[in-house]
């Protein structure tokens, strides 16, 4: 008795050949070692490599980035954290940053080369009346 599988081989034999026919035809072409592959712009290449194939990830930061852009946007901060800072506060600031100086140096860590300086002191207000020092009052003129 014979297998079904042997029913069929022998049912389609006749097509064996023209089936090897077909496949050498094929192989031959996606096996070709001499086939010249498609040459791309640097560009083009590096678009595709780069940007291309990963659309979908690219998508989710821009998406992301809008989010924490318009958040951001949305949010009231005074105009700078410095400007915020009364002069009695900075000067505070400024001890405090000194005094870590200090400790670090004592320690024997190095000192960072940028260490602050003092801040120069306010200039004492003026008197919007009184003339400067060659006799002019106190305009800008334009």
């Amino acid at each position: 008795m014979k297998i079904p599988r042997e029913i069929l081989l022998q049912k389609h034999e006749a097509a064996t050949p023209q089936l090897d026919q077909v496949w050498s035809e094929v192989a031959s072409v996606a096996f070709d070692n001499n086939a010249v592959p498609i040459a791309r712009p640097f560009l083009v290449n590096a678009w595709h490599e780069l940007f291309w194939s990963y659309r979908r990830s690219w998508s989710g930061f821009a998406a992301v980035w809008a989010v924490v852009l318009l958040f951001n946007m949305g949010r009231k901060t005074p105009e700078s954290t410095m400007a915020a800072i009364s002069p009695s506060e900075m000067s505070q600031v400024m001890a405090m940053r000194m005094d870590q100086l200090q400790m670090l140096a004592e320690l024997g860590r190095p000192v960072p080369e940028s260490a602050p300086k003092a801040p120069p002191p306010m200039p004492a207000a003026r008197d919007p009346k009184a003339s400067n020092e060659h006799g002019h009052d106190n305009q800008i003129f334009v």
